[in-house]
């Protein structure tokens, strides 16, 4: 139903008729001219919504509203009305939206600490009753947002009132009634001075007391002269001796040059702006006192800190219905406490905590359940997580901040959360504006996080030792500190080794003084700190690995945020340092893994050859890297080469370190990383045992390998010099299962290396084509030139080699899949006649021995090729009879491929299987040269990788 079809009440018509009858006249225009606008506008208001009512207007649409202000309000209302810049379209006939921008136009610009320093100190006028005064204070409070500021209520006013009067009128009350104000102060540090001076948003100029200039400027500062007269908020005048321009720094270290009026006073400085502050980015301090502050919301929140509290959504118990009840009886209660246990049931029964149980049930639970605590943490968190410097921990709730300002902004937006959703809080255990606090087992102060008092006492004053038992107490004791102190494992060392299974337990000399020094470490200096992490500065980890741990800390700005170290395993001591240097540095990454992700971390390494290889392809690095390189992917990181002796902290760290924990999966990974590689090495088993047994024999291979394990040294010249063909290469190298490898090509002894070239060339193949099978498979030092002897000095190759080889044709296409275009011809090699056929994409031939020279002959033995490789999309072969009879015609036609024909008298033009014919040809005389297998020539030749297919495919 609309509203101008709406029935009327009996009081709306008699409003009406009222209004008619006396021809009651519409309010005064808005008096835009001058005087106090806002207070014009207010009284305009309110006699027009008078009149709305009166004539009925507020009952119609919002046009009609709008249309009747704007006929009222007068010339220069309408010159604003028409300059406003609307919202939304339409917004211009709603009369809420028109209000508002009148509104905004009228009311000024609110200095909100300045509105209440008129409030608090507005006095009394004499012949005022006190009513007229609180009414002049509920004015003045209008502009102070003391309520929505969450300052004194508007009772408090009245009491204010009250207590005043009654100060004047009882002559024996002597003590003054003041208003708690909340004055901020800044530490402003000027010209390098950090200097306190009260934040005033009512003063118009910066003030300096004189004397505060001299601590800055020495005894005779110089000054500006200045003709301004000062006076102060009661009105006393101020002596100005001049002006003086000073820096000043703020937190990004930026200085920026303020004009200071230095007066003779007291009184400490001013600070003239809430904008400057913003700019320069100081600390802002309330002069509000902890106990000031307690107080405060103890009252304002006075239900969070009464009663016992019921968070609103119940939780459900969910019960295993396999499990069996248990029946226990009922407790016996001493006769001296039955009183107080009963009193305190019948308490907890009127506030709903329990449930007296007087008839047969199910179960019964006592107070508290098993996962209570559980179920109560994730309900804090779902509560608090949103509000920005709140932590909680099961019951325990921290409120933390830069300055006090926004602790105190914060603590009111707890304070609020817990009136919302019905937490109470315990009065007795609450401190306030605490510079440090002992949270969840440490000491949070402003320079960072110290350890808590009571574990270092507890270590204090914990007796040596008498047993294993006792030193594992102990060490567990003190490695809940190990994040405190960077050289903890150093100092356990002689304690912890009586935790050996040989070892026999004597508490000794050494033990004691190690037992000491803990404790000395722990309390020297008020103790060691780390630093708060901050997510917006940049991260460094600076890590060290030794023959027996590895070692690790989190940097910040250049200051520790947290100290890691942990004892390498068995196997892994057994791995080549650059292994050790790489599982620390994994081991760094992920156990800052809080810190570590999605931030670029810089890590600090003293191991220079590791630093080229995790720059490499995951597939270049050695077998035994890649699988611990592939876990680290994860992380965005950098490695920066540092020598050892500046990596002091971790060292000490890596090489005493304080547990043996370790990833047992990764172990595994490796193990079978390391399986894989080995099973797709190119040798057999026989063989690799024959390079293992030969590379521990060699007197130039021994040192190679002790050098990989233990780390190579920073220059060329400190190594054994029957290693130092190997320094360029020093960063590819692994040792497995005591075969030196270079990435995943076997490194060959001096005393295998002639036999492994005699295989490389076993097919005779010729130089170029020998490098590409040995680079794949083996190395060694000069290898490519070795080769090159060695092929040279072959004098089959010689005898076999071509002269004066033609210039290279244009080529065909080559073809983007295998099979897709072959070439087929005959030729005769000795006194037997063969078909052969190549792959233009791959190169690959397939060569058969055939009995005669007929047409259906040669077809079956292409059949056969066809059939295990796929049939082709283009056959191309010569004119030979055996390709242009009929036969093969037919066998085109019914196996779907198109056949292509070379110019006759023309065998260049299928050049390709040309120089196939030319391959196969020298493959078999050389077989027969050295008596050996023909088809093993033929496995060697296809092993053999071949370069960019499209560049060799130059035929002659």
């Amino acid at each position: 139903m609309s509203q101008e079809n709406a029935p009327t009440t009996s009081q709306e018509v008699n409003s009406q008729e009222m209004a008619m009858h006396f021809g009651l006249p519409p309010p005064e225009p808005l008096d835009l001219s001058g005087g106090n606008i806002s207070e014009n506008w207010k009284k305009f208001k309110q006699k027009f919504t008078n009149y709305e009512i009166a004539t009925g207007i507020n009952k119609k649409e919002s046009a009609t509203s709008v249309a009747t202000l704007l006929t009222v309000i007068g010339n220069d209302a309408i010159d604003v009305f028409n300059t406003i810049t609307w919202d939304a379209e339409g917004d211009d006939t709603k009369i809420d939206k028109v209000i508002q921008k009148f509104e905004e136009h009228c009311e000024p610009k609110k200095n909100v600490r300045y509105e209440r320093y008129k409030f608090f100190s507005r006095a009394q006028e004499s012949g005022k009753t006190i009513d007229q005064y609180v009414t002049v204070l509920r004015k003045l409070s209008e502009t102070c947002e003391l309520v929505q500021e969450n300052a004194p209520c508007m009772e408090k006013l009245a009491s204010i009132a009250r207590d005043r009067i009654i100060s004047k009128i009882c002559a024996a009350v002597t003590t003054k009634v003041e208003v708690q104000n909340d004055e901020c102060f800044v530490m402003l540090p000027v010209q390098g001075r950090v200097t306190r001076l009260k934040l005033d948003t009512g003063s118009q100029v910066n003030i300096l007391p004189v004397e505060e200039l001299k601590k800055i400027m020495g005894s005779n500062p110089c000054m500006d002269p200045c003709t301004y007269k000062l006076v102060s908020y009661s009105d006393n005048k101020l002596t100005v001796l001049g002006t003086a321009r000073l820096p000043v720094e703020c937190k990004a270290n930026v200085e920026k040059e303020l004009t200071f009026h230095i007066v003779d006073t007291n009184q400490p400085g001013l600070w003239d702006s809430e904008e400057e502050h913003a700019k320069l980015d100081v600390d802002v301090k309330s002069d509000k006192s902890p106990q000031q502050l307690k107080e405060e919301v103890m009252q304002k929140y006075a239900n969070v800190f009464t009663g016992l509290g019921r968070l609103e959504k119940p939780y459900h118990i969910k019960v295993d219905p396999t499990v069996t009840p248990v029946v226990n009886p009922p407790r016996t209660i001493p006769a001296a406490l039955r009183d107080r246990v009963k009193t305190e049931l019948e308490d907890m029964e009127k506030r709903g905590v329990i449930r007296k149980v007087e008839e047969p049930t199910d179960w019964v639970t006592p107070f508290g359940i098993k996962s209570a605590q559980e179920v109560f943490q994730k309900r804090m968190s779902q509560y608090f997580s949103d509000l920005e410097g709140v932590e909680t921990d099961i019951d325990d709730i921290i409120v933390h901040a830069e300055t006090e300002v926004k602790h105190d902004q914060r603590l009111h937006s707890v304070l609020e959360r817990c009136e919302k959703i019905n937490l109470t809080l315990n009065k007795e255990k609450c401190v306030f504006k605490c510079k440090e606090v002992t949270y969840i087992g440490h000491k949070l102060t402003k320079d960072g996080i110290k350890p808590d008092d009571n574990k270092v006492r507890a270590i204090n004053e914990i007796p040596a030792p008498s047993d294993k038992k006792g030193v594992e107490r102990l060490l567990g004791t003190v490695n809940y500190l190990g994040k405190f102190i960077p050289n903890l494992a150093t100092v356990t060392e002689p304690i912890r080794i009586l935790l050996r299974k040989d070892t026999e337990f004597e508490w000794s000399y050494e033990q004691d003084q190690a037992f000491q020094e803990i404790k000395a470490i722990l309390t020297k200096d008020g103790g060691p700190v780390l630093r708060f992490f901050d997510v917006r500065k940049p991260v460094r980890i600076s890590y060290d690995a030794s023959p027996t741990g590895l070692g690790t800390v989190l940097l910040q700005g250049g200051f520790p945020v947290a100290y890691a170290s942990r004892s390498l395993t068995e196997a892994e001591s057994r791995h080549a340092q650059i292994e050790k240097e790489l599982i620390a540095v994994q081991f760094s990454l992920e156990h800052f893994n809080q810190y570590t992700y999605r931030k670029k971390v810089a890590i600090e390494s003293d191991h220079k050859p590791l630093e080229a290889i995790v720059k490499k392809p995951l597939a270049a690095a050695p077998p035994r890297l890649q699988r611990i390189l592939l876990r680290m992917q994860k992380y965005d990181y950098a490695l920066e080469y540092k020598p050892g002796k500046e990596l002091v902290l971790p060292d000490m760290l890596s090489r005493a370190p304080v547990s043996p924990t370790v990833d047992d999966n990764m172990e595994e990974e490796i193990a079978l990383h390391v399986h894989l590689v080995r099973c797709t090495l190119p040798v057999t088993e026989s063989k690799l045992e024959e390079i293992r047994r030969a590379t521990a024999e060699d007197q130039s291979m021994r040192p190679l390998s002790e050098t990989i394990k233990y780390g190579w040294p920073e220059t060329k010249g400190e190594t054994p010099v029957s290693i130092h063909a190997y320094w360029d290469v020093r960063d590819e190298l692994s040792e497995l299962n005591a075969v030196v490898l270079r990435g995943e090509r076997i490194a060959i002894p001096p005393s295998m290396r002639k036999e492994m070239l005699e295989k490389i060339h076993q097919g005779h193949m010729g130089i170029e084509k020998s490098k590409r099978r040995a680079r794949d498979t083996l190395y060694c030092p000069g290898m490519n030139s070795r080769i090159t002897n060695t092929v040279s000095r072959c004098t089959i190759c010689l005898e076999d080699r071509r002269q004066n080889a033609k210039k290279p044709m244009i080529p065909f296409r080559v073809p983007a899949k295998p099979w897709e275009l072959v070439a087929t011809d005959l030729f005769t090699w000795g006194k037997s006649e063969y078909v052969i056929i190549v792959d233009y994409h791959s190169r690959f031939f397939e060569v058969a021995k055939l009995p005669d020279t007929k047409s259906i002959t040669v077809i079956t033995h292409v059949k056969s090729a066809f059939a295990r490789h796929g049939i082709p999309s283009e056959v191309i072969s010569d004119n030979g009879p055996q390709y242009s009879s009929k036969e093969f015609e037919s066998f085109a036609k019914s196996w779907e491929f198109k056949q292509t024909t070379t110019s006759p008298l023309n065998p260049q033009a299928n050049g390709l299987v040309e120089k196939a014919v030319q391959t196969v040809k020298s493959l078999l005389t050389k077989a027969k040269q050295d008596s050996s297998d023909p088809y093993l020539a033929l496995l060697e030749y296809r092993n053999t990788p071949i370069d960019d297919v499209a560049h060799l495919l130059n035929y002659s």
